[in-house]
C-alpha cells in the first residue's frame, strides 16, 4: 500500500492544493487504484468504459461542454462538491481517446487535490463558490501551485492508463508502432508518443517540456 490513503480526501476547500509527492509514488498509487476500481489499462475501448464506470461509482457526473462558451459554472475540468459528488466536464470537440486521458486526470485531482486545512467535515453544497474547481486548462500566468497540481494530475493519469511496465511491453510487441500502442491503450497518439519518449523508448522531439510531464 502507498504511504497515503487511496480514499478521497475527507475535507474540501475552494482551492486545490498540490500534495508534493514524487512522481513515482503518484504513479504507483494510480496503478494500485486501477486494480482496486477494476480499471483496465491497455484494453482498447474497454479501458474507457471501465474508467467511466469507476468515476460514476465514485459519484461523478460526466458531461461534455462547449469550450468556447464555457463559464465559471461550466468550465472544462473537475469540480468537487462533496466526498461523493463531483462533476467531470469534457470538451465536446475532442476525441474519445483524448477524453479518456482527461477523465483520468480528473480522477487524479479528485483523489489527490481536494483536501482542506480547515478541519471541517465534507458536506453537500448548493453554492458552487464553496466547491473545489480545477480547470483542465491552466490560466495564462499560472501559479507554482497550479502548475504542480496539473503536473500531479498528469502523472496520476499516466500511472493509471499508461503504466511503465505496460507501455514498455506494448512498445516491444508493437515493434515501436505508436499507432498500434495508441489503439491498445485507447489514448491519442500524441500522448502515447510523449509517454514513450519520457520512458526513453522514443527519441525526444520538439515537445521536450511536455514530455517531462508524461
Amino acid at each position: 500500500m502507498s504511504s497515503f490513503d487511496l480514499n478521497p480526501q475527507e475535507h474540501y476547500s475552494a482551492a486545490a492544493t498540490p500534495i508534493i509527492y514524487a512522481r513515482a509514488e503518484i504513479e504507483g498509487v494510480a496503478l494500485e487504484l486501477a486494480e482496486n476500481l477494476k480499471i483496465v489499462p491497455g484494453a482498447g475501448a474497454k479501458t474507457r468504459e471501465s474508467l467511466e464506470n469507476a468515476l460514476k461509482n465514485l459519484g461523478a457526473e460526466i458531461s461534455c461542454v462547449d469550450a468556447e462558451s464555457a463559464t465559471d459554472e461550466t468550465f472544462l475540468g473537475v469540480e468537487i462538491f462533496s466526498q461523493d459528488h463531483f462533476a467531470v466536464r469534457l470538451s465536446n470537440s475532442t476525441t474519445p481517446e483524448r477524453d479518456t486521458f482527461d477523465m483520468a486526470v480528473a480522477l487524479g485531482h479528485y483523489l489527490l487535490h481536494s483536501a482542506s486545512s480547515t478541519g471541517t467535515s465534507p458536506k453537500q453544497v448548493e453554492n458552487h463558490s464553496e466547491s473545489v474547481k480545477i480547470p483542465r486548462i491552466l490560466p495564462e500566468n499560472p501559479t507554482d501551485a497550479q502548475l504542480q497540481t496539473e503536473r500531479e494530475g498528469t502523472w496520476f493519469a499516466c500511472g493509471l492508463l499508461m503504466p511503465e511496465q505496460l507501455v514498455r511491453a506494448l512498445h516491444s510487441e508493437a515493434q515501436g508502432s505508436i499507432s498500434t500502442m495508441a489503439d491498445k491503450l485507447y489514448m491519442c497518439e500524441r500522448d502515447v508518443q510523449m509517454r514513450a519518449t519520457s520512458l526513453g523508448l522514443v527519441s525526444q522531439g520538439s515537445d521536450a517540456k511536455l514530455v517531462q510531464e508524461m
